[in-house]
């Protein structure tokens, strides 16, 4: 039995039940008080072009919604990817928010709570190793990515399970329920004419590579072998191995919207704009910017 099997919490914190929930908490955390402000700005860019475009009310409220919405979403997902750097993650919520401006992207929920799960199976930033209640979610989860179009993240995350069994603090079930997520995700793109295969096009596939290309040489190679950071709940620090694992799968979320043909791409931009923030901040710490290395709990993440 692991550390982190020996640190689950008691009470009424999510990490007492499962280990793909945290906390968000404003009241404590700078960083949070930060991404609710940019929300709050993205949410008010998309109720003004709602207004503008002369749209009804319920719609222009609801593109705030999006608005808002992409903007965490980015700031969540890149605080995964680089746990000890909180300016990676501000610089994602920035990008995603000019993205909506200029975009006025949709908001597609299922693909963007992919895109924040997928890293943190991996990377553990819960303080806990998965249950056995999260791998059955993720197994179904698996089958509506493949239900909805969206077949590749439904098998990355199969594979993620898979990872798990084979990682340090490694989930012991991980290859059995990664297995039938694999094999449920595809069985269900399958049954719903959804699995299609074809190779981007234009701008999609172009941004594809240049930011794979740009992320592996840049950002991977730099995790340590213990961050800074420690899991929500307990004193282990998180894995430098597991954190860059986590940024390979975000990766190939990218290849997998290239690969699918039938995607543009542009409804998994938290995603885009977290790799983007993650990798301007390493850009700008290479040119002899901020060398600062943030000593925090994780539970400063969402």
């Amino acid at each position: 039995m692991t550390d982190l099997q020996n640190s689950r919490p008691a009470g009424l914190r999510p990490q007492a039940f499962t280990a793909l929930g945290r906390v968000f908490d404003p009241l404590t955390y700078w960083t949070h008080r930060v991404v609710v402000v940019l929300a709050t700005v993205g949410g008010l860019v998309g109720l003004g072009r709602g207004l503008v475009d002369e749209r009804s009310l319920a719609d222009s409220l609801w593109a705030g919604v999006i608005g808002g919405f992409t903007v965490a979403a980015a700031w969540a997902i890149a605080r995964e990817l680089d746990p000890d750097h909180d300016p990676s993650a501000l610089v994602a919520g920035g990008v995603a928010l000019l993205g909506f401006a200029a975009l006025q992207t949709p908001l597609w929920l299922v693909g963007v709570l992919a895109a924040i799960m997928l890293p943190r199976v991996i990377n553990q930033s819960a303080g806990v190793p998965l249950f056995l209640t999260d791998a059955v979610f993720l197994v179904a989860f698996c089958a509506v990515l493949g239900l909805l179009g969206w077949w590749s993240w439904g098998v990355l995350l199969g594979v993620a399970l898979l990872a798990n069994a084979w990682l340090p603090r490694s989930f012991a079930l991980g290859v059995t329920f990664g297995a039938v997520g694999i094999i449920a995700a595809v069985a269900a793109a399958a049954l719903s004419d959804n699995l299609s295969v074809g190779i981007g096009e234009g701008a999609v596939g172009l941004l594809v590579s240049a930011t794979v290309l740009a992320y592996v040489f840049i950002v991977i190679p730099r995790f340590p072998a213990r961050l800074a950071s420690q899991g929500d709940v307990g004193e282990e620090r998180l894995l430098g191995l597991r954190v860059m694992v986590a940024n390979i799968f975000a990766l190939a979320m990218l290849f997998g919207i290239g690969l699918q043909g039938n995607r543009d791409g542009l409804d998994a931009l938290p995603l885009w704009a977290a790799l983007l923030g993650v990798l301007v901040w390493r850009l700008h710490q290479l040119s002899g910017g901020t060398q600062t290395s943030v000593q925090h709990s994780a539970n400063e993440q969402q």
